[in-house]
């Protein structure tokens, strides 16, 4: 029987798991995982990311484009705390990832080694954890590995996947292991539950006497890889499908039925869509507050008037924030197979181009094209968002993947560029992760290395993980960055002044203090201090230009697009609603 020191161990399971790629930092607490990763190096990559965070964050973007997990490795103590933004990000948008941290040798344990964190416990890392991951472990015996490994590996991705952790001792990991290799496959599956059959009967007979249905549209059809079937189910019948973020391209933007986006930040055919339905159903989403319009009756959704089928991996989320006519536990791919079949031999295909239902959604449609055409062919300079992105969709290639961070690129983005399949759209649903962009973007590179890959950054994002540009040129990933300028965290800037005034706008803006002025560092000198290639674009139609230029270069790029920074033009076209409490001076403002 073979041996094995623990991260040898472990190593030979990550290939046998077909990881490509581990990403993170070595340090004095992971010595043995570092020569364990030289022995194989052939078989699985390292990628030496310069903050654990963009370990975390590469391989979420790795499993945003495709699908699969990676793992990261962290020394101990502040370099595992560093992960943490990292995996409650992952966690909160149901992305699998395995982080592998270390800790001091078990025997010297509350003792106060280099980097401990022990204060009140013998170890509070795997605690810290516990909210941000679907479990933590922590191993203190060897013969704990073996059975860690596969239960934590399966947990990662079956249900509704994510993140978790598992914490090896330095004295652990130099320990040896003879425990047969277990076949991952054996270990590690994702079975697809399927709901209920009864109630999804019932939902068939429930969609099919709707008059005005619409389908809501999250993540979860995404992760499900239930595209196809829910075309088809809204073909059938003509359902218009509205998504939220992160079910953005499970429908092509360009398809008819694709009804666009409710809640905050919404559409005008999405909002008209959900609040005069007299059915929801909604697959895989989680009715966050940016899709409810902070839970307010009538701003994007009308229940209980309103019926709703919610259909969901996760029993947590059923009637978490509505109450349900029908409830379906259960993956959304198979239960939308299932819906297919029974509501086929139930009914049969509608003609719904020429349903009045049909007709109003195209006009809702239409009045929204109008009203963005508006801002795309602003002549502002430094432009507009929606000129932006309107150049930037006509330089892309249709299949092209593209993320969104936070803040005012992250919400046009959603609201205004044009996707056309799935994972083609990636950005942080539940937190809205500043400094995601740049280290993910690598990862759906490594992911995709065939497709186009452009990170739009604001430059407030931009700089929280700007080193990793050094990452990426070491490793030749060449993704194409737009740091959209304009000085500042502009999208806070701009809830102060709605809510407190143009003159109490503080602390949100990029200037030099002793002048005034705006300030940020050259973007362009900085993009080639690291060896990438830079360029500025900033006149209209100049995008295109600068993108052919960057992928010419074939190095990771950096494009610098000033954008308006005035009140009246930093925005989008923002048509609904989120509450924000304020103090008594200030009551009224939470009502704008």
């Amino acid at each position: 029987m073979k041996k094995y020191s623990a991260c040898q161990y472990i190593v030979d399971y990550l290939i046998k798991s077909k990881m490509p790629y581990v990403a993170g930092i070595i340090g004095h607490g992971n010595l043995p995982f570092a020569d364990a990763l030289f022995e194989r190096q052939d078989e699985i990559g390292f990628i030496q990311v310069k903050h654990e965070q963009s370990a975390t964050h590469i391989a979420d973007g790795y499993c945003r484009a495709t699908g699969n997990p990676l793992a990261c490795i962290t020394s101990v103590g502040p370099g595992a705390l560093n992960t943490l933004v990292g995996l409650g990000t992952a966690y909160h948008d149901s992305i699998p990832l395995a982080v592998f941290t270390s800790n001091c040798p078990t025997y010297i344990f509350q003792k106060g080694a280099l980097q401990e964190i022990e204060m009140n416990s013998f170890s509070s890392f795997p605690t810290m954890a516990n909210p941000v991951t679907k479990r933590s472990y922590q191993i203190t015996n060897i013969r704990q590995l073996p059975n860690t490994l596969e239960t934590a590996f399966r947990v990662m991705v079956s249900g509704r996947p994510g993140p978790v952790v598992i914490e090896l001792p330095m004295d652990i990991q130099a320990e040896s292991v003879t425990d047969e290799l277990m076949d991952p496959k054996k270990y590690n599956f994702s079975s697809r539950i399927l709901g209920d059959m009864d109630l999804i009967n019932q939902a068939a007979d429930m969609i099919i006497d709707a008059k005005r249905p619409v389908f809501l549209i999250g993540g979860g059809v995404i992760i499900s890889d239930a595209s196809n079937e829910l075309v088809e189910i809204a073909e059938y019948l003509g359902i218009p499908v509205v998504t939220t973020a992160q079910g953005k391209g499970a429908i092509p933007q360009d398809h008819d039925l694709n009804g666009y986006y409710t809640g905050t930040f919404a559409s005008i055919p999405g909002l008209g869509l959900t609040r005069e339905a007299d059915l929801v159903i909604a697959v895989g989403c989680k009715f966050t507050e940016w899709t409810a319009q902070s839970y307010v009756p009538g701003k994007s959704f009308n229940f209980p008037q309103t019926k709703l089928i919610q259909i969901d991996i996760d029993m947590r989320e059923i009637g978490k924030n509505y109450p349900v006519d029908i409830g379906i536990l259960g993956d959304a791919k198979t239960c939308l197979q299932a819906l297919l079949e029974k509501i086929k031999i139930k009914t049969c295909r509608r003609d719904y181009k020429n349903s009045a239902y049909f007709k109003e959604l195209s006009d809702l449609k239409q009045k929204w094209q109008d009203k963005l055409q508006q801002s795309r062919q602003s002549k502002t300079l430094p432009m507009r968002y929606s000129r932006f992105f309107a150049e930037l969709r006509a330089a892309l290639k249709r299949d092209s993947i593209v993320l969104g961070p936070a803040g005012h690129a992250q919400v046009i983005l959603f609201q205004e560029f044009d996707v056309y399949q799935p994972r083609t759209h990636l950005t942080t649903g539940a937190w809205s992760t500043m400094g995601w962009c740049v280290p993910a973007a690598m990862g759906a590179k490594l992911g995709k290395p065939d497709r186009e890959v452009v990170g739009i950054c604001g430059d407030g994002d931009f700089l929280m993980t700007c080193q990793e540009l050094a990452t990426a040129v070491q490793y030749n990933i060449p993704v194409i960055y737009f740091v959209l300028n304009n000085y500042g965290w502009i999208s806070i800037r701009d809830l102060q002044i709605v809510h407190f005034g143009t003159e109490r706008k503080y602390g949100t803006s990029f200037m030099d203090f002793k002048s005034g002025e705006l300030y940020n560092p050259d973007f362009v000198k900085l993009a080639e201090s690291f060896g990438a290639f830079g360029i500025k674009a900033e006149g209209l139609d100049t995008i295109g230009d600068a993108l052919k230029e960057a992928k010419k270069s074939a190095k990771p790029s950096l494009i610098e697009v000033p954008i308006a920074n005035e009140f009246s033009n930093s925005g989008g076209n923002y048509l609904g609603y989120s509450d924000m409490p304020l103090p008594w001076y200030k009551k009224d403002g939470s009502k704008k």
